[in-house]
């Protein structure tokens, strides 16, 4: 039921206004997770990982940052929030689930540690979007964070790229390899080719998954190429 609800919700993103309406589910989970933490005795913050350029409402799915208070054992906390919110359709529709980062509230401030978190954006700074407190969060990727990200970029190429695993949907493939090509341009631009044309063509699937059939192995080429 999940798997044909979110399909759903991919095909009617690409019709005119119901963007709007599919934009407002989304909030709608917002609003319901401020309502039901709202001043939880274990729970400093709910964030999310906001203003990303590849985020399409009905395509795309929230990522999560719980910032816990010192006391509590972060791992048990996830383990209850996580279950309680695969329990909600919507729920696991529109928020990642597989991946809902946990942090102190001593820890969330180190910008080490929230650098590390963004390590695949293509952006220097990104902004968390505060569900409780209201206050957002501005994280920067600096100089500190370079190996990170470089560590993970080397994990997307292998893990998306060259171990082709059919369970993994393409354009999920398609946007992790993206971003990693671009993260090697961007510290290694004497080795790596031109990427103009590579980054029409991914752009080009992520909006158009239709288009697949037409341009997977023309993609693929593109890579080994570039490698």
């Amino acid at each position: 039921m999940t798997k044909l609800i979110a399909r759903i919700f991919f095909l009617s993103s690409y019709l005119p206004f119901v963007h709007y309406v599919i934009e407002s589910l989304y909030q709608g989970q917002i609003d319901r997770l401020q309502k039901e933490y709202k001043d939880h005795p274990e729970l400093e913050d709910i964030l999310i990982l906001n203003h990303l350029p590849d985020f399409v409402y009905g395509r795309s799915q929230y990522t999560l940052l719980l910032v816990t208070k010192r006391t509590i054992h972060p791992k048990a906390f996830l383990n209850t929030f996580r279950s309680k919110l695969s329990q909600s359709l919507m729920g696991r529709i529109v928020f990642n689930l597989s991946y809902i980062p946990v942090l102190s509230d001593k820890e969330f401030k180190l910008d080490l540690l929230r650098g590390f978190l963004i390590r695949n954006s293509l952006r220097d700074t990104v902004k968390w979007q505060s569900v409780l407190l209201k206050k957002d969060t501005v994280s920067y990727l600096g100089k500190q964070n370079e190996f990170a990200i470089k560590y993970s970029s080397f994990q997307n190429i292998t893990h998306y790229f060259l171990t082709l695993n059919k369970q993994i949907d393409f354009e999920i493939r398609v946007r992790n390899i993206r971003r990693s090509l671009n993260n090697f341009k961007r510290y290694y631009p004497e080795i790596l080719p031109e990427l103009t044309k590579f980054n029409e063509l991914a752009r080009r699937l992520q909006k158009f998954p239709i288009l697949k059939s037409y341009y997977q192995k023309s993609f693929y080429k593109k890579c080994w190429k570039l490698l």
